[in-house]
């Protein structure tokens, strides 16, 4: 994923009260068990205990498998044709949790935030807020993410319909000195996590981070003990976002193998993500060519496989821009 947000200093909340009651909110539910964090063996640095979410509990449920959408464009808040257009599109779609991309209106003009949430929890679908921005994972860009998260937070805790967690797409490995230095910067990651996740916890958020399904063929050392990139992360969060970024089940099955065996081991959740953006290379990372048909049946079969491990968040499509026109 390369779309990235910036967000602008808190400026004023303004809820939309009269605008909640006309949703029927009664219909959904959504409880959230804080979880202490844990210690790991030593030398294995900290894990944490995964905050859990409980689904909505909805009067109506909308068909087919549940559905994750990263969506980068802010249209969807501001325009309430685009919002509208947007939710029947995650209906017919069956999509359950939003990963979305709020950029300044989460500290500014918050009213589009809270009518989307709103609309959002009455049609059952949960809210991730999405960050991303590849600078952040070294130790000069941690201060901005945390800036970012501690900004949102201040929003969210007077929002009257909240997001459930927060969502990092940083992606370490697009810094240029990756090649060259990805245990330094590995370590500089790692180092983020371990301060975003006190914070989002604090205020009863989960956090999902992504990361590229090869990060378990990535090893780097961190106090004295040498550890897949893959595992390090998910020690860390409450679910990890895995870009399973190939166009046959098959291919997606194989990629994860290792990412869902350690999180049924640490208790934790993975959401398989799928590229659907075209003009990418190589092809095989994205089902633009092979269509909608043959995504759904990946889709069906990747869930038939890791289903019964617990594991599954679900699965999830970048993006919606490129998802809707399929």
């Amino acid at each position: 994923m390369t779309t990235r947000q910036n967000i602008r200093p808190a400026a004023r909340l303004t809820a939309a009260l009269a605008f909640l009651a006309t949703l029927g909110l009664s219909a959904c539910q959504t409880e959230i068990d804080s979880a202490q964090d844990s210690q790991t063996e030593a030398g294995f640095g900290t894990q944490s205990a995964a905050l859990t979410v409980a689904p909505l509990s909805c009067a109506t449920s909308t068909p087919g498998p549940a559905r994750g959408l990263w969506v980068w464009s802010t249209a969807v808040l501001t325009s309430s044709t685009e919002r509208a257009k947007f939710f029947e599109f995650a209906k017919a779609r069956s999509v359950r949790t939003v990963y979305l991309a709020a950029g300044n209106y989460m500290t500014y003009q918050t009213e589009y935030i809270n009518k989307f949430t709103a609309e959002a929890k009455a049609r059952c679908i949960q809210v991730e807020i999405l960050f991303g921005k590849s600078s952040w994972a070294l130790s000069t860009g941690h201060a901005e993410a945390i800036a970012k998260l501690k900004a949102a937070v201040v929003t969210i805790k007077l929002m009257p319909v909240k997001p459930v967690g927060v969502h990092f797409d940083v992606e370490p490995h697009l810094l240029s000195g990756w090649s060259t230095n990805m245990s330094s910067i590995g370590n500089q990651y790692i180092d983020l996590l371990d301060k975003l996740r006190p914070i989002a916890h604090a205020a009863g958020l989960r956090l999902t981070v992504d990361v590229p399904f090869w990060y378990d063929g990535k090893s780097i050392t961190r106090n004295g003990v040498s550890r897949k990139l893959s595992e390090l992360t998910a020690d860390r969060v409450d679910r990890l976002g895995i870009m399973d970024y190939r166009d046959t089940a098959s291919e997606m099955i194989s990629a994860v193998t290792n990412e869902v065996a350690y999180a049924v081991k640490i208790g934790k959740q993975v959401v398989l993500g799928a590229e659907t953006m075209c003009n990418v290379s190589p092809s095989y990372i994205t089902f633009c060519q092979e269509g909608r048909t043959k995504l759904e049946e990946a889709f069906k079969t990747v869930k038939a496989k890791y289903a019964g491990t617990g594991a599954l968040g679900e699965m999830a499509v970048h993006h919606y821009g490129t998802y809707q026109v399929m």
